[in-house]
């Protein structure tokens, strides 16, 4: 079992971490486990030293129906849930060495207008002890960064945290988990002039009916979560301001299981939208990614971004795009 997290070189963006066998070493980042002074690590290989132009862009490939690149994002990181907690900074630095092409943190605006990269209010017992029960709306955005990850000493950190550190490295795609929480979310990706390389999910109620109504929201990039073929129907009925910035729509997984996702996904290429869909949560295979990349998906919402990757460096050289 792995027990301790360590980043290597920033030259090299690659995780190392300490091991006992080669199975402890299974990421794309790891060529097994041997010797390293006193202490047996995972040799790493260098994975993503210095990032594509769509790994730092939404205007490269993730904006363009027709771009034919398979995209991964990595839900949460790529947590283990032992020393990276789902949605930690140490998480998403995982997932940018990997080969991640964006990071998904959930954002919660804390009691003075900033965001948060929390999942739960209130905050669960299973995400931090010292926090547990309190809610990141009744705290100032500091105060929930000094917040403790289980099992780890990691900390949550502020929305703003994530954009510096995410600028020049990866894409991020934030969860509103609070419909009340988008207009912070808006301000916040243009105070920090991230209208290219942060994007907003937000179900198709809330990002229909409440982001018109936001100053500036034609400045930000949407995912549009969908849960029925008549909210495919409703995104693509959009106004014209708000539907130009739609540029992706995501299928849950109980609408991934009843649409016919080719289908689909022509009809959302026609209107300019990509298609993006999750993988299911224990079973995040190679084969479990490229079955949906082969379905018509365009981007996968990863959970095993090292699997991914593998997946996306095969479907990409097929369709004879490269670099893979």
């Amino acid at each position: 079992m792995l027990s301790v997290v360590l980043l290597a070189a920033a030259s090299e963006q690659c995780v190392t971490h300490y091991c006992i066998t080669d199975d402890d070493c299974h990421s794309a980042c790891d060529r097994g486990c041997a010797l390293d002074g006193s202490r047996r690590r995972c040799q790493t290989k260098l994975i993503n030293s210095d990032p594509l132009p769509w790994q730092t862009s939404l205007s490269t490939c993730w904006t363009n129906s027709s771009c034919n690149r398979a995209l991964i994002v990595g839900h949460g990181g790529d947590p283990n849930f032992v020393t990276l907690p789902y949605g930690s900074l140490p998480s998403f630095e995982r997932a940018v060495a990997v080969g991640a092409d964006a990071v998904k943190g959930d954002y919660r605006a804390a009691e003075d207008g900033l965001g948060v990269v929390i999942h739960s209010s209130p905050i669960e017992i299973y995400e931090s002890l010292d926090c547990a029960f309190r809610k990141p709306e009744k705290m100032a955005a500091a105060k929930v960064a000094e917040c403790h990850m289980l099992p780890t000493n990691t900390t949550f950190i502020t929305a703003a945290t994530m954009l510096d550190w995410a600028e020049g490295k990866v894409n991020v795609m934030w969860c509103i988990k609070d419909a009340d929480d988008i207009a912070a979310a808006v301000r916040e990706i243009i105070a920090h002039g991230a209208q290219d390389r942060t994007f907003l999910e937000i179900r198709v109620g809330p990002l229909l009916q409440r982001v018109p109504q936001i100053a500036n929201f034609t400045s930000v990039y949407y995912l549009a979560e969908a849960g029925s073929a008549a909210e495919i129907d409703a995104v693509l009925a959009a106004p014209a301001d708000l539907r130009a910035r739609i540029f992706t729509l995501e299928l849950d997984q109980g609408l991934l299981k009843t649409v016919n996702v080719s289908a689909t996904a022509a009809r959302l290429h026609a209107a300019g939208i990509r298609l993006l869909a999750p993988t299911d949560e224990t079973l995040a295979t190679v084969a479990a990614h490229e079955k949906l990349w082969r379905s018509g998906i365009d981007v996968v919402y990863s959970y095993g971004v090292d699997h991914g990757v593998v997946a996306r460096k095969k479907i990409n050289e097929e369709r004879g795009v490269t670099p893979a």
